[in-house]
């Protein structure tokens, strides 16, 4: 039976917290024990630190084993502003507490060892969001913290979805990122679970990422990257025996940037791009229902999308509309203003959001 309500238990307790921190409730609804009697215990650093990378390194499998890519600017269409992607190596209604919690699982075997631990695992990261680039990161997919602006303030208009979003584009941000250098890795010590990208290869890759943006920002994005940067010297066990880091000698410094401070820097932009644009979509399906029913039938629809692009085509109208239809609650033939400003900014550049 059940040894207490998850839904009051307190993650904070003991941590001289101002108040308490419930258990997201995308990890009450996997908890099949109940809350622990006695206070979680925080978990050192390093351990923490690793955990959390063994389980990005497991998504990162799924992800590209499923053939999980991310869009690049280089990949547009110069015949359309429009890109149609498909989300590869998730299935759709995969979450992140199903993910976190399934592996642990995996690891320790029942559900009376793997379930302390995700709760450890859970408090651990917010004891540690504000000192950790990495805890950080991990609070706010988990559901633990809000997520901010690059000022700070909370975001709040985003979709219901947001969690595995933003998990799928730091997970494959980080594949890409390792990716494009030589060796198809970052630059990783071990023992403290620390990985750098080389400057020169963080600084394309912001680029690429981020190729709506202004020149002006995409610059004092690079700035800030510039901004962090450090020097590594190089060591025998970073480079092993590939003749790809030829280029890299053993006591030779390396301009890097740590990987945790890039993903956090990327995916806080990241998030007030996916807010601005459904609040765009969301103004454009009001100003597109032309009988202010509350939906938009294919008329509406196919309007609206050449209003934003005269050239588009009537298969990629059609694709889109199918889109937004299965998003949409209730089914019928006509889509409802949230499945439209989803699946629209997930799909699409037209209000100039990210790659995803």
């Amino acid at each position: 039976g059940k040894e207490g309500s998850v839904e009051s238990y307190d993650l904070a307790i003991g941590m001289n917290e101002k108040k308490s921190v419930p258990i997201p409730a995308m990890f009450q609804r996997v908890l099949t024990l109940g809350s622990p009697k006695t206070q979680v215990r925080s978990m050192a650093k390093i351990t923490f630190d690793k955990t959390v990378m063994a389980i990005y390194e497991s998504m990162l499998e799924v992800w590209e084993e499923g053939g999980g890519q991310v869009r690049r600017g280089g990949d547009r269409s110069r015949e359309s502003s429009a890109t149609i992607v498909a989300v590869h190596g998730w299935d759709v209604n995969t979450t992140v507490s199903d993910f976190v919690y399934d592996y642990l699982l995996l690891q320790f075997g029942i559900a009376e060892l793997s379930e302390p631990k995700l709760l450890q695992l859970l408090a651990t990261s917010y004891r540690l969001r504000k000192k950790s680039k990495r805890s950080k990161l991990f609070a706010l997919v988990c559901g633990l913290t809000p997520p901010v602006d690059e000022r700070g303030r909370t975001v709040h208009a985003l979709h219901d979805r947001y969690h595995e979003d933003a998990l799928n584009f730091m997970v494959g941000t980080y594949s890409a990122l390792r990716q494009e250098h030589g060796t198809g890795r970052c630059i990783e010590i071990p023992k403290k679970s620390l990985y750098y990208a080389e400057l020169d290869v963080a600084l394309i890759m912001a680029e690429e990422i981020f190729y709506t943006e202004t020149d002006k920002e995409l610059q004092s994005m690079a700035d800030s990257i510039r901004n962090m940067q450090q020097l590594l010297v190089a060591e025998k066990s970073m480079l092993g025996l590939d003749r790809r880091n030829a280029k890299h000698q053993v006591g030779k410094s390396i301009p890097v940037v740590a990987v945790d401070a890039l993903l956090d820097m990327w995916t806080t932009k990241w998030t007030g791009n996916v807010a601005s644009s459904l609040n765009r979509y969301k103004i454009l399906f009001v100003a597109s229902d032309v009988n202010e029913d509350g939906s938009l039938s294919y008329r509406e629809f196919s309007t609206a999308i050449k209003g934003l692009d005269p050239n588009v085509e009537s298969f990629t109208i059609a694709e889109l509309f199918r889109g937004c239809l299965r998003s949409t609650q209730g089914g019928g033939a006509e889509i409802d203003c949230n499945s439209f400003a989803y699946h629209m900014t997930r799909n699409t550049d037209y209000m100039a959001p990210i790659r995803w």
